[in-house]
């Protein structure tokens, strides 16, 4: 009987190690019946006292020793960013406080630059302060590409650097220039300035309309002051007012009135309508249509007459000339000296 139990046993292990390796993580249910019963021991049996190496946690491919350590470093790299963006932070709150809808800067300035180095030349649209929406102008092709600009209100253009643009689709084009109000209004001298009106153009160096409608100062440091169609063509040239009237000499300059032109080199119109200061230092003070056409030729007032000789003067009256050197004509009429 003994003999019969000992070969049972010993068939019982060699049938037992023929099964298959078990699976980790062991499964006591080996023949899965939903009951750890005897049966179940032989798969236990079979592999009690072998070594025991439970397979690797993997993360997408990755060893879990390996995703902690990432994590960890993660961990520190962000507290590491925390705590500058939080020392940052206490930098900005020395200089900046928020009160409801108000942000204020104190004791510190601020700056905006274009990224390229300098204030001067390599505009690339960015770099300035922009109060509002930055519309398009009414034609829709604003240049907008400047740098380093103040630009307040609608529909402007700035495609330089250094200037101010305030208004309605007024453009600034010139460098440093500035349009400080009005509408439809160009600065594009260098340091050229609108101060306001409409249709206005400083298109000279360091020239200047001050208001006004459709005036235009050409000239370096040329100006026109207000009224309506007047132009500052010469260097140093200015138009006070009136209507129509140009400066076109160097130095030479018109008051007021209408359709008056100072074209000689440091002439004069004072006023009046249709008169002309073509010669060098003349002058023509009122009246119509007079004309002082030589040096330091002058024609007070009156209507129609002329001072063509060098120093020569009319006073007043009508269709006088008086054409010869340091001649004179005073009130009279169609007189020639």
């Amino acid at each position: 009987m003994r003999t019969l139990l000992s070969l049972a046993l010993i068939s019982l292990c060699f049938s037992l190690t023929a099964q298959e390796t078990i699976n980790y993580p062991y499964n006591p249910d080996g023949n899965a019946d939903g009951n750890i019963t005897v049966p179940d021991l032989a798969d236990f049996l079979v592999n009690y006292g072998n070594t025991f190496t439970p397979t690797e946690i993997q993360i997408d491919g990755v060893g879990l020793a390996e995703v902690i350590g990432q994590l960890v470093d993660n961990q520190n790299l962000l507290q590491a960013t925390v705590e500058a963006q939080q020392a940052y932070i206490t930098q900005l709150q020395q200089y900046i406080s928020i009160s409801e809808e108000t942000v204020l800067i104190s004791g510190a300035n601020l700056q905006v630059v274009n990224g390229q180095g300098s204030t001067l030349e390599n505009v690339n649209g960015t770099g300035n302060i922009i109060i509002g929406y930055d519309e398009e102008d009414l034609s829709g092709n604003a240049d907008k590409s400047g740098s380093h600009n103040l630009v307040v209100g609608y529909g402007h253009t700035y495609s330089s650097f250094g200037g101010i643009v305030v208004g309605f689709n007024n453009s600034i084009t010139g460098h440093f220039s500035s349009v400080s109000g009005g509408q439809n209004n160009t600065a594009s001298g260098t340091t050229s300035s609108v101060s306001g009106g409409t249709y206005n153009n400083a298109s000279g160096e360091v020239s200047s309309v001050s208001g006004g409608y459709s005036n235009t100062a050409e000239g370096a440091n040329s100006s026109v002051s207000g009224g309506e169609s007047n132009t500052a063509e010469g260097d140093r040239s200015s138009v006070s007012g009136g209507y129509s009237n140009t400066a076109s000499g160097y130095y030479s300059s018109v008051s007021g009135g209408q359709s008056n032109t100072a074209s000689g080199n440091w002439s004069s119109v004072s006023g009046g309508n249709g008169n002309t200061a073509s010669g060098e230092y003349s002058s023509v003070s009122g009246g119509f249509f007079n004309n002082a056409s030589e040096y330091f030729s002058s024609v007070s007032g009156g209507a129609g007459n002329t001072a063509s000789g060098e120093s020569s003067s009319v006073s007043g009256g009508a269709s006088n000339t008086a054409s010869g050197d340091y001649s004179s004509a005073s009130g009279q009429y169609d007189v020639n000296d």
